[in-house]
């Protein structure tokens, strides 16, 4: 999967996903999206609550934006997010042909414009908040599907404390598979081998530690487990506790027997590698890292950083070295 950075706006034709803290922060985010498509002469079209649609409108007024010049001219189009969830949701799903004749029809009345087409939509978060997830994944395959035949940008919000409960991770990883980024997330490990999101939950340093354990001994890396697992346990405490961050966490084989561990958050402030006495109370855990690590080092991006590891079994371990 491939991330945006926080202040780069939705391509054509890309289906994005945002994890919001706050109505503050979705605020933000979304008229930062919305705006900048009706400025450059995009027809828009929202599916929101009223209540988000009100803080868009105030966000993207505060940015000079005429809303209602964008209303009038039918560059803008907004649709309520709940009744047109109630014309397509049904007890055991979506119905495709609803989806298509009424989600279907309000985009692809929009293309006919001949002007790119930029959609918000917060139907799946409402139907992943009142504990339809099934439901709600089936309607980004939808989107997704729909997309193939109509050229459209998608814009979907979640609030990130529908993903808090460790029951949640499964579903959070397919939410994050049928899009093509993550807005304002961590950014990704694309260049690992494989790669899994955990949003910023109190157990996700122990689910971190079971998909490095399972990864590695799906690797036949046995002897590396109980170290590499440790190292990407202490890097997602310090995502989740002191970035406040979702994570990204990415495995690579360097050879036969070392491997690359690759944990990333959205703060753009460098770990410190505190003393390493035993009083210390900061920074003890980078000092398990630099121990353990045969190297380590890490990146700072616009998106945030990433924090990557080398460890191999302790026959072949190097002197450590932070860089």
């Amino acid at each position: 999967m491939t991330d945006t950075d926080q202040h780069t706006e939705v391509g054509p034709g890309a289906h994005v996903v945002h994890f919001f803290d706050s109505e503050d922060s979705l605020a933000v985010v979304a008229s930062r999206d919305l705006g900048g498509a009706i400025v450059n002469g995009e027809t828009v079209v929202v599916v929101a609550t009223p209540a988000h649609w009100d803080s868009f409108v105030t966000a993207l007024e505060a940015a000079s934006v005429d809303v209602a010049a964008a209303i009038g001219e039918g560059r803008l189009v907004v649709r309520d997010a709940a009744h047109t969830l109630g014309l397509i949701a049904r007890d055991n799903g979506i119905d495709p042909e609803a989806f298509d004749t009424v989600v279907g029809g309000l985009v692809r009345s929009a293309a006919a414009t001949d002007r790119p087409v930029r959609v918000y939509g917060e139907m799946v978060a409402l139907l992943m908040a009142g504990g339809r997830p099934g439901a709600a994944l089936e309607l980004e395959r939808l989107w997704n599907q729909l997309a193939n035949a109509v050229r459209f940008s998608l814009f979907c919000a979640y609030p990130a404390d529908l993903f808090i409960e460790s029951s949640a991770v499964e579903c959070f990883a397919e939410v994050c598979g049928l899009h093509a980024a993550v807005v304002d997330g961590a950014p990704g490990c694309d260049a690992c081998e494989v790669s899994r999101r955990f949003p910023r939950t109190p157990v996700a340093a122990t689910l971190v530690r079971r998909f490095v354990a399972q990864t590695l001994r799906d690797w036949r890396r046995d002897e590396l487990v109980d170290d590499v697992a440790q190292v990407a346990t202490e890097l997602a405490t310090n995502g989740v506790i002191h970035a406040r961050s979702d994570l990204a966490v990415g495995l690579s084989r360097l050879d036969d027997r070392a491997m690359r561990l690759v944990v990333s958050d959205t703060s753009g402030s460098s770990p410190i590698l505190g003393p390493g006495d035993a009083g210390a109370v900061n920074g003890r855990g980078l000092q398990m890292v630099h121990a353990i690590a045969k190297r380590w080092g890490h990146e700072i991006v616009d998106d945030g950083k990433y924090v990557w590891v080398e460890l191999a079994p302790i026959t072949e371990v190097d002197e450590p070295s932070p860089r």
